[in-house]
């Protein structure tokens, strides 16, 4: 047992706190007194704080010290010291987004890709491979996280359309599909089980279709013709149906 310096009361020596100043290795003062005197110590900081008015560098009004900033030693009052911050950051900006055309540019120029200085791809005026995955990723998944996935994605695939068999190349015409269309279904967007990579020109008759409502489509559309390669004079066909032309 020990007597608290504060409530003069006998108490069980679990009931302080630990000092390594004192000879027993306890404070005076029970651990509720001491919250008691820690509450009344930060009250009476405060009190002093709100009675310290200074005077602003900018507007030359007088503020407390308790309405600064983080900053404490700006001199400044809250509202200018929001305005100054917000004025350097618009003085940075200008500078900032300047460089990094210039270096974007520099990298265009030489034939690198514009957000590092790999080579750019054959038929991408912007990116090399990589990063032409990733701007895939951001375009159609929302996220740049999933940019290997596709590429992964890809190799499986063979670089083949499913559809037609065409062969895929990245910045020419390969695009992704959502096999569940997102103006359907919003919350397959983000599904990676939920895309493969198509021709550009089958992405955009599929439109919002789904894999078996396209498939249903297309044969309604080649059942109507006994020929299903029709040929007219001054027609540019592109993928599947110039190589069967053609061939």
């Amino acid at each position: 047992m020990k007597k608290c310096s504060g409530c003069d009361q006998s108490l069980p020596l679990t009931s302080f706190y630990a000092s390594g100043v004192n000879p027993d290795g306890l404070q005076y003062f029970c651990k509720q007194c001491a919250r008691l005197k820690a509450r009344e110590w930060s009250a009476k900081k405060r009190n002093a704080q709100l009675e310290q008015v200074r005077v602003c560098a900018d507007c030359q009004s007088n503020f407390f010290l308790d309405t600064l900033h983080k900053s404490r030693n700006n001199g400044l009052c809250l509202q200018c010291h929001t305005k100054r911050v917000a004025t350097s950051k618009i003085a940075r900006q200008p500078h900032t987004n300047m460089m990094r055309r210039r270096q974007m540019a520099k990298r265009l120029s030489d034939g690198a890709c514009m957000t590092c200085r790999t080579a750019r791809l054959p038929h991408s005026n912007l990116y090399c491979e990589n990063h032409w995955f990733r701007e895939m990723s951001v375009r159609h998944l929302g996220v740049v996280k999933y940019g290997e996935e596709l590429k992964l994605l890809a190799e499986r695939q063979k670089y083949a359309c499913p559809y037609t068999g065409v062969q895929l190349v990245p910045g020419l015409n390969m695009s992704l599909d959502h096999k569940l269309p997102v103006s359907r279904f919003p919350e397959k967007q983000r599904d990676v089980s939920n895309v493969w990579w198509v021709t550009w020109d089958v992405n955009r008759m599929k439109s919002d279709m789904t894999h078996d409502e396209f498939v249903v489509f297309c044969h309604e559309v080649a059942s109507r013709f006994s020929n299903p390669v029709v040929t007219t004079p001054g027609l540019l066909l592109s993928g599947r149906a110039a190589q069967l032309v053609n061939g």
